[in-house]
């Protein structure tokens, strides 16, 4: 499945990548998978207040990574730095002290479609 953010970058899941819709920067692969995995979940909750401890349990348990305090921080970094290197601000993903995270972005299914190029109508 692909999701579109912020009517910028691309979200493939079947890749684990972000790409740029503008085609200025280079796909952002995200890894390790716990990072894709968590991004997946914040997709279902975006605006949502989530407590770490439910980000922990609820987007990687039974996944084989760790749901743990210092596993979420590290992979919402990572994903961070990912969107930064995308150009998006960081703070996509807001930290509220003591509480939690929000994922504070538009998010749309991507529905691919086929693009007319001159290449198509010489074919004809």
């Amino acid at each position: 499945m692909k999701y579109l953010i912020n009517d910028r970058v691309l979200y493939d899941t079947e890749r684990d990548v972000l790409q740029d819709c503008n085609g200025i920067f280079e796909e952002v692969a995200l890894s390790p998978r716990s990072v894709s995995l968590l991004l997946s979940y914040l997709i279902g909750q975006t605006g949502v207040l989530l407590p770490k401890a439910e980000l922990g349990t609820n987007a990687l348990t039974g996944t084989g990574y760790s749901g743990s305090e210092s596993n979420i921080n590290k992979s919402i970094s990572l994903l961070r730095r990912s969107f930064k290197d995308l150009g998006i601000d960081g703070n996509i993903i807001k930290t509220i002290p003591g509480e939690g995270f929000v994922f504070d972005a538009t998010v749309e299914e991507y529905k691919v479609c086929l693009l007319y190029t001159s290449d198509a109508a010489d074919d004809s």
